[in-house]
C-alpha cells in the first residue's frame, strides 16, 4: 500500500501537501484527519506523515499491557483468579515479554512492529504481539499457551515454542511473511541458558484465520549442526533471502529453502552485548556494542571483514538499537535519548546527528533489561523508526529525514 509519507514528499508547498491529502483521503490511504502543527504527539497517520525530520513523537495510548491476555478473559475466571493465568506470569508478569532481555521484529508487509518473549523465571507467556503503525495501535497475534511447559522441553503440548529471553534473535523473514526465533534463555527459574529448536511463525496463515486462533508455528528439522548461543543476536538480508547468526564461536547462515544452517566462518564475537544489523545497498554484515564494531563483506561467502574507521560513542554501549535508514542509505544506531548515530558508508564511521532544535519528545533512557535489541525498527512505507520500551510506555517514533526511501537493489555476484 502507497503511504501519504511517499505521496507527500515535498513539504514546503502547503498548497501542493494539501491536494495530495485530498487524493489520499479519497484513495482512504489516510483518515481526514486536519494537518496540525508538531507537537510532540503522533496520534494518527496523518500526524506520522507529518512529522518532520530529526524529530520524535510519542504515540497516545499505545502501551503494550492494553492487549494482554489478562485473568477475566479465561474460562475458568470466578472473580479473584484465573488459574490458566496464574500458570505462566512467574515472577514478573507480561512486563518481562519487553522488559527483560528480549527483542522484536518488523512486520514489512503489514507495517507491524512484531513481539515474543518471555523467559528464565520472569515469565513463561510464549505469545506475540504486534503494533501496527496503520492503526497505532497493539493487538495480540497469538494467545499465551495456558499450561506451558519449561526447561529441559523445548516444545510445548500444544506443538508451541516455550517462552524465551530472545536478546537479539527475532527476525521477519519477507520472502516467507515469517516470524523467525532460534535460541536464547528459556522460561526456566535456575537461569538456564539455551533452548532446542528452530522455530517459525507463519504469519499469512494466522491473518487468513483471525486472530485467537490455535498459533501457526513451525518447528523446522534442520539439518547442519546449529550454533551453540544464548544472547544471540541476528539479521535478516532480504536480498539473498537468508538468515545470518552471529554467535561466539562466528558466523551461520539459516537457508530456509533446505532448512539448513550453515557455518560461515569462525570470526565470533568478543562482547555479548554487541547488535547486529544489514547495511542491503553496501552489501555489508555490521556489528555494534558492547565496545565492538567490525563489519563484514556480504558479497563474499566467507564474510570476510572490510576496513572500519570510528566507532564512535555509540560503539560503547550495550546492545543499542541499529537498523537501516532507506531515505539516507544508512544504517542507524540508537541507544537512548535524542540523539542518533549514523554510519557512513563511504568512510566506515560513525557520527552523532542531534535532534532539531524544534523537537519536543524525548523518549529517554533505555530501562529495559539487557539493551534496545530490535525493538528499534525502521519502515520504510512511513520512513519512521519505532521504539518501544517497556509494556506500560507508549511507543515512540523517530524521522531522520524528510527524503524519499529507495528501494532495495538486486544483489551484486557474490564471490565464492
Amino acid at each position: 500500500m502507497t503511504s501519504i509519507v511517499e505521496l507527500a514528499e515535498d513539504r514546503k508547498s502547503r498548497m501542493w501537501f494539501t491536494l495530495v491529502r485530498i487524493v489520499a483521503i479519497s484513495l482512504g490511504l489516510i483518515s481526514t484527519y486536519p494537518v496540525t502543527a508538531y507537537d510532540g504527539t503522533c496520534g494518527s497517520p496523518a500526524e506520522v506523515a507529518d512529522l518532520p525530520a530529526r524529530h520524535w513523537c510519542e504515540v497516545p495510548n499505545s502501551r503494550l499491557r492494553s492487549a494482554e491476555k489478562r485473568p477475566q478473559d479465561y474460562p475458568d475466571w470466578n472473580g479473584s483468579q484465573s488459574f490458566q493465568y496464574e500458570s505462566f506470569q512467574r515472577v514478573q508478569g507480561v512486563f518481562a515479554l519487553v522488559g527483560s532481555w528480549n527483542s522484536a521484529a518488523f512486520d514489512s508487509r503489514r507495517n507491524r512492529l512484531l513481539t515474543f518473549g518471555g523467559g528464565h523465571n520472569d515469565y513463561g507467556g510464549n505469545e506475540i504481539y504486534a503494533f501496527d503503525l496503520r492503526s497505532l495501535r497493539w493487538t495480540r497475534v497469538s494467545d499465551p499457551t495456558a499450561f506451558p511447559s519449561r526447561h529441559p522441553e523445548f516444545q510445548n503440548s500444544d506443538g508451541t515454542p516455550v517462552s524465551r529471553h530472545t536478546y537479539g534473535g527475532l527476525e521477519y523473514i519477507s520472502h516467507l511473511d515469517e516470524m523467525f526465533v532460534y535460541d536464547g534463555a528459556p522460561d526456566h527459574g535456575p537461569g538456564t541458558c539455551g533452548v532446542s529448536g528452530t522455530w517459525t511463525f507463519d504469519l499469512d496463515a494466522r491473518e487468513q484465520q483471525g486472530s485467537y486462533q490455535p498459533g501457526q508455528w513451525n518447528l523446522r528439522t534442520s539439518s547442519g549442526e546449529p550454533p551453540g548461543a544464548c544472547d544471540n543476536t541476528s539479521a535478516y538480508d532480504p536480498v539473498t533471502e537468508r538468515l545470518f547468526f552471529y554467535a561466539r564461536d562466528g558466523w551461520w547462515a539459516f537457508e530456509f529453502a533446505s532448512n539448513q544452517w550453515i557455518r560461515v566462518n569462525t570470526d565470533g564475537r568478543t562482547s555479548e552485548q554487541v547488535n547486529v544489523a544489514i547495511d542491503p545497498v553496501a552489501r555489508r554484515l555490521v556489528a555494534v556494542g558492547g565496545g565492538q564494531f567490525i563489519a563484514w563483506d556480504l558479497t563474499n561467502v566467507s564474510l570476510p571483514r572490510v576496513s572500519i574507521g570510528a566507532g564512535g560513542s555509540i560503539s560503547g554501549t550495550d546492545d543499542p538499537g541499529v537498523a537501516f535508514d532507506l531515505s539516507t542509505n544508512q544504517l542507524i544506531a540508537w541507544r537512548g535519548g535524542t540523539t542518533v548515530h549514523a554510519l557512513s558508508p563511504q568512510s566506515m564511521s560513525w557520527s552523532s546527528i542531534q535532534a532539531d532544535s524544534g523537537n519536543s519528545v524525548n523518549p529517554g533512557s533505555v530501562t529495559a533489561s539487557g539493551g534496545v535489541f530490535g525493538r528499534f525498527r525502521y519502515s520504510r512505507d512511513f520512513n519512521v523508526f519505532m521504539y518501544v520500551d517497556s509494556v506500560d510506555k507508549n511507543v515512540f517514533l523517530y524521522r531522520l529525514s524528510d527524503g524519499q526511501p529507495v528501494n532495495i537493489p538486486r544483489p551484486p555476484t557474490i564471490v565464492p
